[in-house]
């Protein structure tokens, strides 16, 4: 019989690299889900700052947007994007949690990281929301024809 006791001194740099983990591993399950063959297995860098963590979930998800369309082209720009956001928010939202319910296996989580894990969130999404908002008109400008678009504005530095 092993008996293994865990002391945890979460940092944030420790919860940052495990949420931006749980987020890949979200994201590549829902894709793969949705019919797209794609599975991008990303590097973690040394940069496990909120900000960084935040960007790459969000750079990381946006980026299936064309291999998405490319499965959904007969459909309505609302639609097509609608049904992107909901997939990609269900696989965050999955990845996040499970980033929680791990974490609070190991220890008692303190408010700060708590309340650092929430922003973290938060701003994922609104990030997210600006990216759906851009493709959307984008999309309703151009015809049906696809064009890149930035992921938005919102900026991290707030965090």
């Amino acid at each position: 019989m092993v008996e293994i006791s865990l002391s945890a001194n979460m940092t944030v740099e420790t919860v940052n690299g495990i949420l931006n983990d749980s987020g890949v591993e979200q994201i590549n399950k829902a894709i793969q889900e949705a019919g797209i063959d794609l599975r991008i297995e990303e590097e973690l860098g040394s940069d496990q700052t909120p900000e960084t963590t935040v960007r790459r979930i969000v750079d990381f998800s946006t980026g299936f947007f064309d291999s998405y369309g490319a499965n959904h082209i007969t459909e309505a720009p609302e639609v097509l994007v609608g049904g992107f956001r909901t997939l990609i928010r269900g696989a965050i939202e999955e990845g996040f949690t499970q980033a929680c319910d791990f974490l609070e296996g190991i220890t008692k989580l303190s408010d700060t990281i708590s309340q650092n894990i929430d922003t973290r969130f938060e701003l994922t999404s609104n990030i997210l929301d600006g990216f759906h908002k851009e493709r959307l008109e984008a999309l309703e400008g151009s015809s049906g024809e696809t064009e890149e678009v930035d992921a938005g504005e919102t900026t991290v530095e707030d965090v």
